[in-house]
């Protein structure tokens, strides 16, 4: 049989929780943003000021307390967007919001 989804799921076994937005596949975050595992995340963080500060989230196989680093996504936005879905305006900030 082929499973079908609970909304926010995706996968041929819903295994994986999508992004919020206009749908729940690898795709959405309301066209402002990317969806990305949270590994992926991680690995671009920044710090307060932009700066690239990398976490290896989900880098050991065996640490069971990242085992969802390839299974739950969440979305990278775009410059001028916040918030979860990547639908939020957001105001410059940063040390010197002019440059």
């Amino acid at each position: 049989g082929e499973c079908i989804c609970n909304d926010g799921f995706f996968g041929s076994a819903c295994e994986y929780m999508g992004c919020s937005g206009d749908d729940a596949s690898q795709t959405s975050c309301n066209g402002n943003g990317k969806c990305l595992s949270l590994r992926e995340l991680a690995l671009n963080h920044k710090n307060g000021d932009g700066t690239l500060l990398p976490i290896h989230y989900g880098s050991d196989a065996n640490e069971p307390s990242t085992w969802d680093a390839d299974r739950i996504f969440g979305c990278e936005c775009d410059d001028g967007y916040g918030g979860f879905d990547c639908t939020l305006m957001t105001c410059p900030n940063g040390v010197d919001v002019f440059t």
